[in-house]
């Protein structure tokens, strides 16, 4: 039981990081939370650290006062979802602590094999006898068109279906999740059998998400593994098979390739934009948030937040979505200076404090940045873990 408990407790907070899933299920999702929480208390006599409850009595602390600051603009549902979802994702992590890289290299390696066929059969339109029987994403934005699944992998998201989403509404938040495994596989001591396949399937899948922050965050980590002495899987073996992928990919998706790689890079510095692609929407989106940020420093709340957002996005910020998409910048708009200056020194002293070397710090932190540039998971589970206690296996050592 212990072991399903830890399996499950893992996958559903890569669920609660990013999936098109959890936000339709929510209240499912929490009662879950709270009867496995519950079993881990009662049966395995755990509890939350020291030192992660007084990191929480300060967000609550802060949270508190910004409800109070911003009349209401930071909702007290808002507060609980972000300490409970803090909560549960360091008990769940305390819970699985000492094989927590290893079970979660497996869960992302099955997800992986799962979702490139799901991928296959979304670019093909075959296995629709099996697909239609699959229940459908009914609260999900009407652009998708009509997704089916959803649990491991979205079937038929019409907004991106040459590109593999995963369980996520997008390839950009999707590769998050396979960049992560193959950091853990090449960077993090575990016992993952079957290393080299699941290093080469989590390669492969990574190649098919077509995501540009993807694409280059995983060529950044396979590169700089070189260049580490101590590595779990040979540096011959990575670099061939980092080749392979790569020509394949330039063999059958080449204008593909070109345009994730090379026309979305194209950067024009006198008018300050992309050729082409949503790099213009992270430029309006970091300029919105500081516009946003400037009128208050000390916090503006989500309600005022969003209003402006909705007053903005058909005036000048032409390649808005409606909400912003990097959360380094949003969290200062939104939660104010004190707040987002105690989140980004959590990780970035960790990243210091914790790591081996400064090869392990510039991956960390590169990562920790480009992510949250382009998506929102500063205050998300699978990145919350970095700043945990007792997460030293996470930085490639052994915990204390």
């Amino acid at each position: 039981m212990k072991v399903f408990l830890q399996y499950a407790s893992i996958y559903i907070l890569i669920l609660m990081t990013s999936s098109l899933i959890y936000p339709e299920y929510m209240e499912i999702f929490f009662l879950i939370n709270i009867f496995i929480s519950i079993i881990i208390f009662i049966k395995y006599r755990l509890f939350i650290n020291k030192n992660d409850m007084t990191f929480i009595f300060i967000l609550s602390t802060i949270l508190i006062f910004l409800f109070w600051y911003t009349n209401g603009g930071i909702s007290i549902q808002s507060i609980i979802n972000t300490i409970t979802t803090i909560f549960f994702t360091s008990l769940y992590f305390k819970f699985n602590r000492e094989d927590f890289i290893n079970k979660y290299i497996n869960i992302i390696s099955v997800i992986a094999i799962i979702s490139i066929i799901g991928y296959i059969s979304d670019i093909t339109n075959t296995l629709n006898i099996i697909i239609d029987k699959l229940p459908s994403l009914i609260n999900s934005n009407p652009i998708l068109g009509n997704p089916k699944g959803g649990l491991i992998y979205v079937f038929r998201n019409i907004n991106k279906i040459n590109q593999n989403c995963g369980f996520c509404y997008e390839p950009g938040k999707y590769q998050f999740f396979i960049n992560l495994a193959i950091y853990f596989i090449l960077f993090c001591r575990n016992t993952v059998k079957m290393r080299k396949f699941k290093f080469t399937i989590l390669l492969i899948t990574l190649a098919t998400t077509m995501s540009t922050t993807g694409l280059l965050m995983g060529v950044v980590i396979v590169i700089l593994s070189i260049f580490k002495k101590n590595i779990f899987i040979s540096k011959r073996y990575i670099l061939v098979m980092f080749m392979i992928v790569c020509c394949i990919c330039l063999i059958f998706f080449y204008e593909r390739i070109n345009l994730t790689l090379f026309q979305k890079l194209n950067f024009d510095f006198r008018t300050f934009t992309f050729e082409y692609g949503s790099g213009n929407t992270r430029i309006n989106d970091i300029k919105l948030d500081l516009e946003i940020f400037s009128m208050n420093i000390w916090g503006n709340g989500w309600v005022y937040y969003k209003d402006y957002w909705s007053a903005k996005q058909y005036g000048n910020y032409l390649y808005t979505t409606g909400s912003s998409s990097n959360s380094l910048t949003s969290m200062f708009a939104v939660y104010g200076i004190v707040f987002s200056i105690y989140i980004n020194y959590k990780y970035i002293h960790s990243f210091f404090r914790k790591s081996n070397d400064m090869l392990m710090v510039s991956i960390l932190i590169f990562m920790y940045l480009y992510q949250n540039l382009s998506q929102s998971f500063s205050l998300m589970p699978m990145m919350i873990i970095f700043i945990l206690s007792n997460n030293e296996l996470l930085y490639g050592r052994e915990n204390n």
